[in-house]
């Protein structure tokens, strides 16, 4: 038995050893499998479109939840956050209505960021972000409670009456009465007008009113940023050179990373840097379109803040067409195509209707 086990020595221990290493791993399994496919789980949905929460959306809230608790943050009119999914409920709506801010809105200087990451043990970026959404928060219920408040019955009944109610005038007219022929005059007709011409209709004596409503015509051209963002990203102004450029510029902005030598570009860089250049970009496109179509009414009159165009202003004036020609010849934008509302004058309420 002692000679099977001096000459097989090696092949036991490398068979019992990687049991033991099994048997040793295996409670962990379940939560080593979890951690794994944590960040591409699905936690859930919300909404009656059933919106996706991820794992790392969720684990976000859990954080946040625990940090803003440890800094004794408290809501008005609610107090402390109860819980994780209370949290996220109330960074959803105040998010829709557009009320968060970016990291720049917290007003903290780099001492104190410091001081608020080593009391919550939080990386900097991830305090500005809890504290941009908690400010969010916090002015939705400002909001909240500053609104008027509105009774649903009465302004039920209150429409009730106002509907229910008619203007009316009487007029008796005989059944036997012999019809007059009454035709006004030239004179006439001319003074009933100057008398209600600048009045709106239904607005003057017995509802008589000719004023026309603001009409207007109305020509434009889209230029869509994704596609200006995707020619952007193939161009030098994106390289990596230049990308590392930036990423120095800014190496101590508390949302980007510290800069470290031979490191590959992070995707935040490459996110924000792109973001800032489309910004750019854009910018000055809509610069060049407004200086082309500006150079030909250089110099005509204005009143009231409007532009008085001369009566040969269709042949001058720069087409959107050849508009759309100059922007992809200095910018490379590709096709562009320009729309208008048609021949026909367009009332000002009618604005809405367009489409975009």
């Amino acid at each position: 038995m002692f000679r099977f086990l001096r000459k097989y020595n090696k092949l036991l221990l490398a068979v019992f050893g990687t049991g033991l290493m099994i048997m040793f791993l295996l409670p962990q399994v379940p939560t080593l499998m979890q951690r794994a496919g944590r960040f591409g789980a699905s936690a859930g949905t919300i909404g009656p479109d059933a919106d996706e929460i991820s794992m790392r959306e969720w684990q976000q809230v859990i954080i946040e939840t625990q940090m803003l608790d440890r800094l004794g943050l408290q809501l008005p009119g609610l107090g402390s956050i109860q819980t994780p999914a209370h949290w996220y409920l109330l960074v959803r709506e105040a998010e829709a209505a557009g009320l968060v801010g970016g990291a720049s809105t917290t007003g903290l200087d780099q001492v104190q960021l410091a001081n608020l990451a080593a009391a919550t043990g939080a990386p900097p970026r991830q305090v500005l972000e809890a504290l941009a959404r908690f400010q969010g928060v916090q002015n939705m219920l400002a909001l909240a409670r500053r609104a008027p408040k509105f009774s649903d019955r009465r302004l039920r009944d209150q429409a009730r009456r106002l509907f229910g109610t008619i203007d009316a005038q009487v007029v008796v007219l005989q059944g036997d009465a012999t019809a007059i022929e009454d035709v006004p005059t030239g004179d006439e007709i001319d003074a009933q007008f100057a008398a209600h011409a600048d009045v709106a209709p239904g607005d003057g004596d017995r509802g008589f009113g000719y004023r026309l409503p603001d009409r207007l015509r109305m020509e434009w051209l889209v230029v869509e940023a994704d596609t200006v963002r995707a020619r952007l990203e193939v161009s030098d102004r994106f390289s990596d050179l230049e990308l590392r450029k930036w990423w120095r510029r800014h190496e101590f902005d508390p949302l980007i990373p510290t800069v470290e030598v031979g490191a590959a570009i992070p995707d935040v860089v490459r996110e924000q840097a792109l973001d800032e250049l489309l910004a750019e970009e854009l910018e000055a496109v809509a610069r060049f379109a407004y200086d082309r179509l500006r150079s030909r009414r250089r110099g005509e009159p204005e009143e009231g803040g409007f532009v008085i165009l001369p009566g040969d202003w269709a042949t001058r004036r720069m087409s959107f067409t050849e508009l759309a020609e100059a922007l992809q010849a200095e910018f490379a934008l590709g096709a562009l195509t320009a729309s208008d509302t048609g021949p026909d004058w367009l009332p000002r309420a009618d604005l809405p209707s367009l489409a975009g």
